[in-house]
């Protein structure tokens, strides 16, 4: 006799401390983010050939594409002012007057992306995630949903979130020639995360207070360099 067994669902437990992001911007299963421009597409196009030509809605790569993981919603309005090439100038805020814009040194990148023709900031995202099974999530930008591919680029990344929880956003800003200003709305899809396994996700959400969030996302560094790594090395040491 064959026992065909479900496999565990894997738990994703999010956590904040700002109840209106907790109201209103949960990050949620990718498929309640399929693009509009999509949903208004006819199954085929007119023609008159004797073949009828597909639309995007037959195309199983991007059905399947949205079918996995979570996508992030920007939890407030984003603006920011970028000069032209040849300058290092930006100035940039959210609206919810909370959110951290963090630039890192630019010199950590070496020759990528020179800050003459390209501005790189951090948003330090209001959600945590937590995940007990050691399962790697690839990171990366919801190019579909993007109204102006030139305007940003959202960087990838293969994360974890045994050892480490946060699900802060690097973006690229392109420099033109001229001084611009560029806005990323409120509930626009900013980071889509994938899971690398099959195993269907369980969103939970926890609202806490600042000091237990601060408590679970931010401890004080241990080592002056490779903090995660090294982290990483004594938590698994003792368990």
């Amino acid at each position: 006799m064959i026992f065909l067994s479900k496999k565990r669902k894997l738990a994703l437990d999010m956590f904040t401390c700002q109840q209106q992001v907790f109201d209103l911007a949960k990050p949620k299963a990718a498929s309640q983010f399929f693009p509009e421009w999509w949903k208004e597409l006819k199954i085929q196009i007119p023609n008159t050939h004797v073949v009828p030509q597909p639309t995007m809605r037959r195309c199983m790569g991007f059905v399947d594409h949205y079918k996995h993981g979570i996508i992030v919603p920007m939890w407030a309005d984003f603006r920011i002012e970028v000069g032209e090439i040849g300058t290092q100038y930006h100035y940039a805020l959210c609206s919810d007057g909370y959110t951290p814009v963090v630039q890192h040194p630019t010199g950590q990148r070496g020759s990528f992306a020179p800050p003459d023709k390209y501005c790189n900031l951090k948003l330090e995202s209001p959600w945590a995630i937590r995940c007990k099974d050691d399962v790697y999530f690839k990171w990366e930008q919801p190019t579909w949903n993007m109204q102006n591919l030139s305007a940003y680029v959202v960087l990838p990344a293969t994360v974890e979130f045994v050892y480490q929880h946060s699900i802060n956003v690097h973006l690229m800003f392109p420099r033109t020639t001229i001084k611009d200003v560029r806005q990323i709305d409120f509930g626009t899809p900013i980071v889509h995360v994938t899971p690398l396994t099959e195993r269907e996700l369980d969103l939970r959400y926890h609202m806490v207070t600042p000091t237990e969030y601060d408590r679970f996302l931010f401890g004080k560094r241990i080592t002056f360099l490779d903090a995660y790594r090294t982290g990483r090395r004594a938590k698994e040491k003792n368990t």
